[in-house]
This record gives C-alpha cells, sequence and structure tokens, in this order.
C-alpha cells in the first residue's frame, strides 16, 4: 500500500442513504467517529483490490470539515459542493475478513496547510531512515468519491495516505522486533487536551 514510487487511486463508492448518514452524523457532532458502509477499489498500476462493506469517517481536529454541502443539506446529485476533508478507512469494520495487503486501517489527509504537500510526507520518511521506527508508513494516493446511484464520480485529489496507529501498528513493530509485544496503551491526542 505505502509505496512511494506508485500514486494508486482508491475509489470509495457508497450510497446515497449512507453518505447522507456521514452527513447527518457530523451535522449531529462534527467530532463523531461513527463509520458509514463503503466498499473501496485500490487500483495501483491496473491491479484492482476490491473491500466491501469497510467503514469510513471523517477525521481531523480543527481541520474537520463536511465532505458536501453546508449543515442540514443532504447529498445533490445534480449540483454537488464537494470539500476537501480527511477520512479514515476501517477495513474490517464491518467485515471482519478486510483487510488490505495485511493493513486494517489506512487515514488520508488531504495537505489542507500544506500546499507543497510534501512536509508531513517527507518528514515521515525522514524519520524512518534515521531508524525513528515511530513514524507510519506513508505515501500518497487520488481519492475518488462514487455514489452509487450518481451519474457521475467526484475527484476529490491527491491525498496523503498514512499508517493508522492502531493495534496493527504495534503489531508490526512487535514483528520488527521495535517492542517486546503487541500491547500497551495508544494514546490519542484531541484538539483542546
Amino acid at each position: 500500500i505505502f509505496d512511494k514510487n506508485a500514486l494508486p487511486t482508491i475509489t470509495v463508492e457508497i450510497s446515497t442513504a449512507e453518505w447522507n448518514k456521514l452527513l447527518t452524523n457530523f451535522d449531529t457532532n462534527p467530532n463523531n467517529e461513527d463509520c458509514v458502509v463503503a466498499n473501496l477499489y485500490f487500483n495501483k498500476y491496473g491491479v484492482i483490490n476490491e473491500l466491501d462493506s469497510i467503514g469510513l469517517r471523517l477525521r481531523g481536529n480543527t481541520s474537520r470539515v463536511r465532505p458536501e454541502g453546508a449543515t442540514g443539506e443532504l447529498h445533490n446529485a445534480t449540483n454537488p459542493d464537494w470539500h476537501h476533508c480527511h477520512f479514515g478507512f476501517r477495513f474490517a469494520k464491518f467485515k471482519d475478513s478486510n483487510s488490505l495487503s495485511g493493513t486494517d486501517r489506512v487515514d488520508l489527509r488531504w495537505a489542507n496547510n500544506d500546499p507543497t504537500y510534501v512536509h508531513e510526507m517527507y518528514s515521515y520518511d525522514m524519520m524512518r531512515r534515521f531508524g525513528i521506527w515511530t513514524a507510519p508508513k506513508s505515501s500518497y494516493c487520488r481519492l475518488k468519491i462514487k455514489i452509487k446511484e450518481d451519474q457521475t464520480t467526484a475527484y476529490y485529489g491527491v491525498y496523503e495516505m498514512f499508517e493508522s496507529p492502531d493495534d496493527q501498528y504495534l503489531a508490526d513493530r512487535a514483528a520488527l522486533g521495535k517492542i517486546k509485544k503487541a500491547s500497551g496503551f495508544l494514546w490519542k491526542m484531541s484538539w483542546g487536551s
């Protein structure tokens, strides 16, 4: 998944009902971490990996935004008002057997505060090269959103793709011998903490 020499395309296919659920969840509580059901297609060099029934959610602290329209609006199939936002994919959220190359989670960020799209990616790459094993794996991808009932697919642009710090992250570091066991505490930073 995390290949700096490739620019894979991720297409998220989601029903109008589930997309509207994502929008109304945001309206109810912008900081919610609720997932909605979607399908994901990971296309790298023409090889497509398909995962059905993944969990899709919004991410971000101060940069979390609604992915379409204004508060209270549902999906507009004829004239959608798309907004860049951060996404989290939980592959095994609704189907335990789902994974992509052994990975069960991926986070996508658009570089909202970095017009060069390289600061964070370069920093993680540099840390990994200097042996800082806590730095997450990362690379780039293109993102498309396909509302199943719509005629067209929305191209969201190039995104930064990151390994999610979770149980899999710990297991990978334990397998490399960086930590003694794949259990312990992972702390989440939250705005205002």
